[in-house]
């Protein structure tokens, strides 16, 4: 079972390593997405699911009947949206159980700008946080169903990729719009031996304590269900090998989406979008921590055709960092510009300097779990 810091290594940079080495899959049919074959190709079985909710049929034309989950591409194969389910039957609506909690169900780059646009990815820049799409499809080899494949049950019910959910600071009985703050935290998960939902993953937490490594703190809740978080710095310190890290950091990063009670438990999260910007400093950040994990005995597999693209340790630093031209070049280039002084903004290509960062979005929906507790191990 996948774990999520490794889902995030293999998404934000295997995939630009595998392109560079150009380990396209011979015979493969050319992608401008994920699983979604360029205008004029043949369908790949499945295509893209659909975004929206979980069981049910797929309405006609593509888009999943509400409460539906995978359905059918919508046509052109770009994932349908749909307007967000119904808060509750009856507003006001509040929470029957405190810190209720969901399972991501539908993961997605957009891989168009019009695209991005459509599901309302909100970054600067002109590729509208589409750069990594292309290079993630490339490392998926044509995986039908793309990102989503690791989010849903294979043919034996089995999840590769288990990522859970949790409002927290919610309390039992509390209105929507009433709540306060809210901490919306993201946890690898583990299913629970009773078969009473899952489990979060003691690796999800800071080391020692019970402060999850992905969360959005300040999040807001509205009586309507709108789920909108300010800004915040996303860090993750991802151990790889033993006292080996590799580090991601994602600037001025908040999500947005819709929220409705679970059925029979937690929330549903539909349409949502998570934006933010990795920086020069993030991406020399992760070409450091590459190199030191593909310096060791026993380095990770990518490693074997990746090592001379990144370099060998000791050649990576925030002063200087030759592998970082290329990889910001299969990137597609900075375009905006990330500091301390203020909110990311735009920038000017001929300015030396003045790009500095790149646009990342991420689409996901979540179905209704409980969360029964932390697993041993």
């Amino acid at each position: 079972m996948a774990n999520f810091r490794d889902f995030l290594v293999v998404g934000l940079t295997t995939a630009a390593l595998l392109s560079a080495c150009g380990e396209d899959a011979a015979g493969t049919t050319e992608k401008d997405d994920m699983g979604t074959p360029a205008p004029g190709g043949t369908p790949a079985p499945g295509g893209t699911p659909a975004p929206g909710g979980m069981g049910g049929e797929p309405a006609p034309g593509g888009t999943p009947a509400p409460g539906g989950m995978g359905g059918q591409p919508a046509p052109g194969g770009i994932p349908a949206t749909e307007p967000p389910p119904p808060a509750c039957d009856a507003p006001p609506c509040s929470w029957p159980t405190a810190e209720p909690a969901g399972r991501v169900n539908y993961i997605n780059l957009p891989s168009s700008v019009d695209e991005a646009e459509a599901a309302g990815c909100d970054v600067i820049g002109p590729k509208k946080g589409t750069a990594l799409s292309t290079l993630v499809g490339l490392a998926l080899m044509g995986a039908q169903g793309g990102l989503s494949s690791y989010v849903q049950p294979d043919e034996n019910g089995e999840i590769s990729l288990l990522l859970l959910g949790r409002l927290g600071g919610v309390d039992a009985n509390e209105a929507f719009g009433a709540t306060g703050d809210v901490d919306f935290q993201l946890f690898s998960g583990d299913p629970d031996p009773a078969g009473m939902g899952y489990s979060i993953s003691p690796s999800s937490f800071e080391p020692g304590t019970m402060n999850p490594l992905i969360h959005f703190p300040g999040a807001q809740i509205s009586a309507a269900g709108a789920l909108t978080s300010p800004p915040s710095r996303f860090a993750l310190s991802l151990p790889v090998l033993d006292g080996v890290a590799i580090n991601i950091t994602l600037d001025s990063a908040q999500i947005d989406a819709s929220i409705s009670l679970g059925n029979p438990a937690g929330f549903v999260l539909s349409n949502g979008v998570i934006d933010g910007y990795l920086t020069k400093a993030s991406i020399v950040d992760l070409i450091i921590g590459l190199q030191t994990a593909c310096g060791m005995p026993d380095a990770p597999s990518f490693c074997a055709s990746a090592g001379q693209f990144i370099g060998v340790p000791g050649t990576c630093s925030q002063e200087e960092c030759p592998a970082l031209g290329l990889i910001v070049t299969i990137l597609g280039g900075f375009e905006v510009k990330v500091d301390a002084a203020g909110p990311p903004g735009n920038c000017d290509p001929a300015v030396v300097d003045d790009c500095n960062a790149i646009g990342v979005c991420l689409q996901v929906e979540m179905e209704g779990i409980n969360i029964t507790g932390i697993s041993p191990n």
